[in-house]
């Protein structure tokens, strides 16, 4: 049976392979975490490429609100809000159209749909071009008129007017005509109608069936809430609102890549927590061996008997904190935020290394 010392000299043994197994297990990790920092974090090209990208976008948008002295005059509306809404307004106009287009197309019921989707969907895109066109008109950074901004949203409202009042004549004529007349080519049927009473009568013809007049009275009221989000959702000056999306688009796009470096550094974790778990309990219970034995002989204890395992297993959480300093130092430039700037440290913070022999 081995004496008290020797089971002393044996925990202290143990305790000696232990910490020499957490060193290294901690190493093999910290390997994995330079190199995922390296390559997707904050010392990769694409890391630093983004990052003065996003610093000079915010500094051009300082410059711009400097000389204009005044906040956006945009609204922000959230991009996943006009979606949404413009998808609801195409699932709500498809089934009045689906009457007219199941006879031009003369297919099932998804093409028309399809089809009753697809023209919703580009009216409202051409709206919230022709609002954001509009808006734009008068430039005050540059102090000139874009005179093509005014001819684009001119254009694409008259192109909108001879939609409407198309597909408003076109139902109305698959309303009232008989089904053995009806034709497929709406579009020769429209332009009869209007060469033989002119535009406004074939209109105001059509209009006064039901069905066509409330189509003709979503298109419009779909058209004119395009063009009002679109014109209130945008500043006033092209140049202003050019530098505001590059800031945030800037600003996604770095915080996406923290996030993808974020979820690399979890998963190193996971991958090695618990093998350095097991060996700093197996060190612990060690550690507390060899203090009792030397207690019990009245042995004073060393600096080997109080090492606190925390001071080598750093890295990790300390990658997860640079992160969170990262992203909150690129916070992009909001309309609240532009009159209030702040000075960030340009360097990038460095890892320590921690010498573990």
């Amino acid at each position: 049976m081995s004496s008290p010392l020797d089971q002393e000299v044996h925990f202290e043994r143990e305790r000696a392979r232990s910490l020499a197994s957490y060193k290294a297990a901690l190493d093999a990790r910290d390997e994995e975490l330079a190199e995922a920092r390296n390559s997707i974090g904050p010392t990769s090209t694409r890391w630093f490429a983004l990052d003065s990208e996003s610093k000079a976008a915010q500094g051009t948008c300082q410059d711009i609100f400097a000389t204009l002295n005044r906040l956006t005059d945009g609204k922000r509306i959230p991009h996943w809000f006009v979606v949404v809404l413009a998808l609801g307004f195409a699932a709500l106009e498809a089934p009045i159209n689906k009457f007219m287009l199941d006879n031009i197309l003369r297919g099932n019921n998804f093409d028309s749909y399809a089809l009753s989707l697809f023209l919703t969907l580009i009216m409202l895109l051409l709206a919230h071009i022709a609002g954001t066109q509009a808006r734009q008109i008068k430039g005050s950074y540059e102090d000139r008129m874009y005179w093509s901004k005014l001819a684009v949203s001119l254009i694409i409202l008259a192109v909108l007017a001879t939609c409407v009042g198309a597909l408003t004549i076109g139902r109305a004529y698959y309303s009232t005509a008989p089904d053995a007349f009806i034709s497929t080519n709406i579009f020769s049927e429209i332009q009869t109608r209007i060469h033989s009473v002119g535009l406004w009568a074939a209109l105001g013809a059509a209009l006064s069936d039901q069905a066509a007049f409330f189509l003709a009275s979503l298109n419009l009221a779909g058209i004119a809430g395009a063009f009002f989000l679109a014109f209130t959702s945008h500043d006033s000056d092209v140049v202003y609102q050019a530098a505001l999306d590059k800031a945030e688009s800037s600003r996604i796009r770095l915080d996406n890549m923290a996030r993808k470096y974020d979820r690399r550094l979890a998963q190193i974790g996971r991958k090695r927590y618990r093998k350095i778990q097991n060996y700093a309990a197996a060190y612990g219970a060690q550690n507390a061996e060899v203090i009792s034995h030397k207690r019990a002989r009245g042995a004073a204890l060393t600096d080997d008997d109080h090492v606190d395992l925390s001071v080598y297993d750093f890295l990790l959480q300390q990658a997860r904190n640079e992160i969170a300093r990262e992203s909150n130092s690129k916070a992009s430039i909001r309309p609240k935020d532009l009159g209030h700037r702040e000075d960030h440290a340009s360097g990038t913070p460095q890892v320590i290394a921690m010498d573990r022999k």
